[in-house]
């Protein structure tokens, strides 16, 4: 049991008295007033907010620091915003096969081809993507062979009986080949001179060809031609 000062006349009582025995007050034992008790609530809340606002900013600094941090947002990034996937490459830098056969006759269509390296820029109405060129050798079933130029997106120029193409192996002397426009009338192909185009093929390892293309001039592309496995 313990002995306080009463609250109104100040003698010495019990806590546990129910009436101060020099004055009789009743309950004489201090009581704490609602100033002191809002003014200790105060002082516990301000505890908390400064506790979260230093936790919060030691967390700001870890993440930007740390890029281990697998939750760490760049600033002005959204948390939700997705990361890019890497683009592919293009269709194919190497050489392709393909070889259809024709039940009835015994016979089959072999097909070897590969892409540009580069994509090739053209304004309007040929400015649609993917634009590659593509290089091809043909056997066909009935025994005719025969190289081609083709692009996926514009125009070949040729004259009016040929359509000139000049081909470079790994830097050596440039060749001028002879070519002719598809014949359906196609002009995003040109038909090549097998035998010439393929003797440059088995020679190197990039092959760039120029080629004249309607109001855009002379285009160069680039071939990756290298490993040529061709039986036809």
């Amino acid at each position: 049991m313990a002995m306080v000062k009463c609250r109104e006349c100040g003698k010495e009582v019990s806590s546990q008295a129910k009436a101060c025995p020099n004055c009789g007050i009743k309950d004489p034992a201090p009581r704490t007033s609602l100033a002191k008790v809002f003014s200790i609530i105060g002082m516990i809340l301000v505890a908390i907010v400064v506790f979260k606002c230093s936790f919060g900013v030691g967390e700001s600094i870890d993440k930007a620091t740390n890029p281990r941090n697998d939750n760490f947002t760049p600033p002005g990034a959204s948390s939700t915003t997705p990361v890019p996937a890497p683009l592919p490459p293009p269709l194919a830098r190497q050489w392709r096969y393909s070889d259809e056969v024709d039940t009835m006759r015994k016979r089959s269509t072999k097909t070897a081809e590969t892409t540009s390296l580069e994509e090739l820029e053209f304004p309007f109405p040929y400015n649609k993507k993917p634009n590659y060129a593509t290089l091809g050798l043909i056997s066909k079933a009935d025994g005719s062979k025969f190289a081609y130029l083709s692009i996926d997106h514009g125009q070949f120029l040729c004259h009016t009986y040929d359509c000139p193409v000049n081909m470079q192996v790994d830097g050596q002397p440039v060749k001028r080949l002879t070519g002719s426009a598809e014949g359906s009338g196609r002009a995003d192909t040109i038909i090549l001179p097998y035998g010439p185009t393929l003797a440059l093929l088995k020679k190197g390892q990039v092959l760039t060809v120029e080629a004249n293309f309607f109001q855009q001039g002379s285009r160069q592309m680039l071939f990756k031609i290298e490993a040529l496995d061709w039986k036809p």
